[in-house]
């Protein structure tokens, strides 16, 4: 499949489940497809992604819901931009990492943590063992997160960890 400039939308939005209707917010400044978000308070960050030349980026966006600004903040900064990464928030901190690598089809099996407070990241990559995957799923439950599926290299193994 080829992606287009015609297929990138740059819209966000909200949903309010008690009167059951969608609202619109401040548009992200970026056109990005693939990416992953996670939550830290009450910011939702945007993460890496594919971007209309269809090169991966790195790109960390980061939208306040309480007042409806797009910033940019410290790029991811992984070895290599991805497509199809995962991520998930924990405890009120934002993990992010696997996918696959677009020019080299490496697939990744790092995990970073990202840090509101200080704009950084931190590798916990030493500690994954699990091999590398993109378009997993993830969910958390009672402070613990889950890695479920994915497509592997060479590999019909769709563990969950």
């Amino acid at each position: 499949n080829v992606v287009t400039t015609a297929d990138f939308h740059r819209d966000s939005w909200w949903y309010d489940p008690v009167a059951n209707n969608w609202t619109a917010a401040d548009s992200i400044p970026a056109n990005i497809t693939n990416a992953a978000s996670f939550i830290i308070d009450s910011s939702i960050f945007i993460v890496g992604g594919l971007n209309p030349s269809q090169v991966t980026i790195n790109d960390n966006w980061e939208y306040n819901t309480n007042t409806h600004v797009w910033t940019q903040r410290a790029s991811f900064p992984g070895t290599q931009a991805r497509l199809g990464p995962v991520s998930m928030t924990i405890s009120n901190r934002g993990f992010y990492g696997m996918g696959v690598y677009q020019a080299g089809n490496l697939y990744m099996n790092d995990w970073w943590e990202y840090q509101k407070s200080s704009n950084s990241w931190i590798s916990h990559s030493s500690t994954v063992t699990l091999i590398g995957r993109y378009n997993a799923m993830t969910f958390t439950v009672s402070g613990k997160g889950y890695l479920v599926g994915g497509i592997p290299l060479n590999s019909t193994n769709c563990e969950t960890w």
